[in-house]
């Protein structure tokens, strides 16, 4: 039996090409997930894609740094940053903002903890 050899280049049109490119572009998603999330998204109803793509738009315009704290957020400041309640002489310095939201989480859990967040790029700029 013959080895396949060929490449996708002459299997695929360029519209689901430069999808597949597009989904591989993205952190942690190699050559199989991205096949795999382009034909998922032509599965998809045309309103769904287009809400889809509204979100990536959207987020992309829209949110920014927070100058206070660097999370990101579409107010500046912030949401944690504007909370009064917080006690802001107590910091919890992290890494990026995915980190906020997963102290954020635990936080919820524990009764009255309160404090301010610092993102850790922002203290070596």
């Amino acid at each position: 039996m013959e080895e396949c050899s060929r490449g996708t280049q002459n299997v695929l049109s360029e519209p689901i090409a430069k999808l597949i490119d597009s989904f591989s572009k993205l952190p942690g998603i190699g050559p199989k997930t991205a096949t795999r999330l382009a034909f998922f998204v032509l599965t998809m109803d045309d309103d769904d894609v287009m809400e889809f793509a509204q979100s990536l738009v959207n987020a992309k315009r829209q949110l920014t740094h927070c100058s206070v704290c660097g999370h990101i957020t579409d107010q500046d400041p912030c949401s944690i940053c504007q909370d009064t309640s917080r006690d802001a002489s107590v910091i919890c310095v992290v890494q990026d903002p995915k980190d906020v939201i997963a102290m954020e989480k635990c936080v919820s859990i524990m009764e009255n903890t309160m404090y301010s967040m610092v993102l850790f790029h922002q203290w070596m700029e």
